[in-house]
């Protein structure tokens, strides 16, 4: 329990008449939101800009066992993936991305929001969540507008012959050839295919690439080379959810 933004009551249902009662310094600001982690560990936010990890064991409770300060102009908003090992902070215009292995922020993972609003114009964060595996980060700004970002794509390649196809986006597959000469900026890339959902499973042949999701299946004839574009060429739907494909023309 959070009392007057500052002061942090932890209630045992063993024993709650006895709240134990931890106070933080005042450097930090209020506390934004709070999350646990792991095996008893607390993960919480303050409104300067400061992360701060603590273990809720009587034996560290006293202890700080990280403090960050991650933005210089104030934290709006935290929320916590244990699955991806990451902890989204808000402020300052950007949101930040931490590794709980190291609680130091994965750069290259930064959000502006500067570069997503309309206008460019710099927004608060109001709320922020994950969803459960980890793959999306929501946020709702005070402008009023939801923004979805994709934190981790799911992992979804195969190969046929000396053809490969991966998941590069959500709706996008990326289609190699490993005979291909590796040509500078493309490396051995064929092409990007484009498709109508988010798919489920993948198959690529000689010629042509298919994507499916439960009983559906989109295929797609692949260029001959290099500069050609590729062309959805039929969709297939099927009396119950496809479990296996494979392409050979």
């Amino acid at each position: 329990v959070i009392k007057r933004d500052q002061t942090l009551f932890l209630f045992s249902l063993q024993q709650p008449d006895d709240p134990l009662e931890l106070a933080f310094q005042e450097k930090y600001g209020t506390i934004v939101n709070y999350s646990w982690y792991g095996d008893g560990f607390l993960i919480l936010g303050f409104s300067n800009g400061y992360l701060v990890v603590l273990s809720t064991s009587l034996k560290e409770i006293s202890e700080e066992l990280q403090s960050v300060k991650f933005h210089s102009h104030g934290l709006q908003a935290l929320a916590l993936n244990s699955q991806l090992q990451r902890v989204a902070t808000a402020g300052d215009g950007v949101i930040k991305l931490v590794s709980t292995n190291d609680w130091s922020e994965v750069k290259t993972d930064r959000v502006t929001l500067g570069d997503v609003q309309p206008g460019g114009s710099s927004v608060a964060v109001t709320s922020m969540c994950w969803s459960p595996e980890g793959q999306l980060l929501t946020a709702a700004t005070s402008s009023g507008h939801v923004h979805c970002w994709i934190a981790r794509l799911p992992s979804l390649v195969v190969a046929g012959g000396h053809r490969v196809a991966a998941l590069s986006s959500l709706t996008e597959i990326l289609v190699t050839d490993l005979m291909e000469e590796p040509n500078e900026g493309l490396g051995r890339a064929l092409c990007s295919v484009t498709t109508e959902i988010e798919p489920g499973f993948l198959a690529v042949g000689p010629s042509h690439v298919a994507a499916g999701m439960n009983n559906s299946v989109w295929f797609y004839a692949l260029p001959s080379k290099k500069g050609e574009t590729w062309t959805m060429v039929g969709v297939q739907r099927y009396p119950g959810n496809v479990e296996a494909l494979s392409v050979s023309a």
